[in-house]
């Protein structure tokens, strides 16, 4: 049943056409976050042509669904769906409106209206359909799509290679026509739905989005990373830049340093308070009252207020993330850092912002005092083991330094290390620092955080690479 005391403002229209000024403009006069629905903005490795909001917007509302995934992770309409009323769920709970903004139209419409119940699709079914698209081409999708659901073969766009790929990996995974399970019909929702929609001039479009210069950076990037050469293996100084570059401090330490680890002694970190454990230019803080921030909250999921605590200060622990439980458990004072997805998960110590605070070194100061090395300029996905701090992250962008300058670019680099080694090898930390955002998955679900830190130098890195 409808309730008319809850309304979902929906701001759509073609990218560049100023959906994210006004959204922003509501969200503050209506007190209420925003949620997006922008099939691209959702990952956080395309900076070119997505106009997504930049990081002082995002300072001043709240924004969800923006820059968590990277390009190597899965996401549909139907997943959009189900995170987007949960975060609607938590917005009603506080505030008579919410603010979705975007022009992914499949997405608003899966909100709004709702979206047939369609099967996942299994890693197997999925790899098969692509590697028909691969070594059949689009051709060979075509006829067995026609073999398999005539109808939709009837109706479809036979040049949409995607939506053929999908309807046959509904087929095959179903084991029914795709078209059999599209009833088309619109599920109620507890909400009134507000639409502003913006029309614009092609002419005019173009002119506000500034193609020439969207244009320009992306054949700059691709021109660049085009004529890289493999990176060298081996190891030597890497100069990690400031935002997401934080993410390995995030995953090889920051996990650590959760009591859900340490109070089963499964943390290399555990039973080491007051001990020197980083190089005395390292402070830690994870703080859960930034405005705005991402993994921000008045209160945590066991009603304690969160706070501001600083985990490593000049290298000295001096703190960990406690949840009531495993409070209990270690004889250590709640930090107002429990967390969770949603009512399905139990609450249990998780970080929300966390950051390494910024030195006394210029970026500038950084390169030119190292005569060889890598320059991370971004950092891709990896993995980690929490028990021991054991990590290895890809490099999107990367660059050899000679002679105290940035030279040549490289591809494939990988770095390989551990948590609590890279702590101690770490000679430099930069005055810029910058906070960049994801989900983090752990055993109460995945929720989001900030991380981030100025750029700092590790004296000695393993570097995975070629040669």
């Amino acid at each position: 049943m409808e309730d008319q005391h809850k309304t979902l403002i929906v701001v759509t229209g073609p990218t560049g056409s100023g959906k994210t000024k006004l959204s922003i403009e509501l969200a503050r006069r209506l007190g209420c976050d925003i949620i997006s629905a922008d099939s691209r903005q959702l990952f956080r490795d395309i900076p070119i042509g997505t106009a997504s909001p930049t990081a002082d917007e995002q300072a001043l509302v709240r924004h969800h669904l923006v820059g968590c995934l990277g390009l190597d992770e899965y996401y549909s309409a139907a997943r959009f769906e189900e995170d987007a009323l949960r975060l609607l769920d938590v917005q009603f709970a506080n505030s008579d409106y919410a603010v979705v903004c975007g022009g992914s139209m499949m997405y608003v419409d899966a909100l709004t209206r709702g979206i047939d119940s369609l099967p996942e699709i299994s890693d197997d079914v999925r790899r098969e359909a692509y590697g028909m698209l691969e070594s059949e081409g689009i051709e060979g999708v075509r006829m067995r799509l026609r073999e398999l659901d005539p109808a939709y073969y009837a109706v479809v766009d036979l040049n949409n290679h995607k939506r053929l790929v999908h309807a046959l990996e509904i087929c095959m995974e179903a084991g029914v026509p795709y078209s059999s399970l599209r009833t088309g019909r619109e599920k109620v929702r507890p909400f009134r739905v507000v639409k502003f929609a913006f029309d614009y001039p092609r002419e005019e479009l173009f002119e506000r989005i500034n193609v020439e210069e969207t244009a320009r950076e992306a054949a700059r990037i691709a021109v660049t990373m085009l004529g890289a050469k493999p990176c060298p293996a081996g190891k030597f100084p890497v100069v990690i830049d400031n935002g997401f570059g934080g993410v390995i401090f995030h995953e090889a330490c920051g996990h650590g340093l959760e009591a859900t680890a340490v109070a089963r002694n499964a943390s290399v970190f555990a039973g080491r308070l007051g001990q020197q454990i980083a190089s005395p230019l390292v402070t830690a803080i994870d703080d859960g009252t930034i405005p705005n921030a991402w993994g921000s909250s008045a209160m945590d999921d066991e009603g304690t207020p969160t706070a501001r605590n600083v985990l490593i200060e000049n290298g000295v622990l001096k703190s960990y993330l406690v949840d009531r439980l495993n409070g209990r458990k270690m004889g250590a004072a709640i930090t107002g850092s429990s967390r969770r997805q949603d009512y399905r998960f139990a609450p249990t110590s998780r970080m929300t912002n966390t950051c390494i605070a910024p030195g006394k070194s210029t970026p500038d100061e950084i390169i030119s005092a190292t005569e060889y090395g890598l320059y991370a300029r971004q950092m891709g996905g990896g993995s980690v083991d929490p028990a021991t701090g054991s990590f290895n992250f890809a490099v999107l962008e990367g660059y050899m330094i000679r002679n105290g300058k940035i030279a040549e670019p490289v591809r494939g680099a990988t770095l390989i290390g551990k948590g609590p080694e890279v702590l101690w090898d770490i000679d430099m930390v930069g005055n810029n620092p910058k906070r960049a955002q994801g989900m983090c998955g752990s055993k109460s679900g995945s929720i989001p955080t900030d991380v981030g830190q100025p750029m700092l130098r590790v004296s000695r890195m393993t570097v995975g690479g070629r040669g």
